[in-house]
């Protein structure tokens, strides 16, 4: 996983966040610029305007969308998003974890947990999604209880 800081951070941020993340840009020129910043794109997908990606370990399968002011923590692992998933509005995904294991520092070293969202499954909007891997069922397969009940 690439994890970005220093000046590759602040062009980041720049490009991805600032520039393609404006209402002005198009969906198909928006495409363009986040594939060229290596996040793959599927056919017939896209990234609604106002979104924040953090990080290029970003994968959109065909047919999907992600909907506008979306946060995509991608930066110490992958976010990877199927064929035909619906993403709604400001929803959250959050890879970034800390070892909390010293009682007096909780926020201890960074590492990154993967999300996987399978072919067909719809995250409704202002969702929260950790570090799991969802089925088309809208389950998350770690605990088998619905995504939208407290886990």
């Amino acid at each position: 996983m690439r994890a970005f800081s220093g000046v590759s951070g602040i062009i980041w941020e720049c490009i991805i966040n600032g520039v393609c993340a404006s209402r002005m840009m198009l969906f198909p020129m928006r495409s363009i610029v986040l594939k060229l910043g290596k996040i793959e794109i599927g056919k017939n997908s896209a990234i609604h305007s106002g979104c924040y990606i953090s990080g290029c370990n970003l994968k959109l399968g065909d047919a999907s969308y992600i909907n506008r002011n979306c946060l995509i923590d991608a930066n110490h692992a992958q976010v990877i998003i199927g064929n035909n998933v619906g993403i709604g509005y400001a929803s959250i995904f959050l890879t970034t974890c800390h070892d909390y294991s010293n009682a007096d520092k909780r926020t201890g070293d960074v590492y990154g947990k993967s999300i996987t969202v399978k072919d067909g499954v719809w995250v409704g909007g202002g969702g929260i999604n950790l570090s799991r891997c969802y089925d088309r069922r809208g389950m998350c397969n770690c605990c088998r209880k619905r995504c939208h009940q407290k886990l």
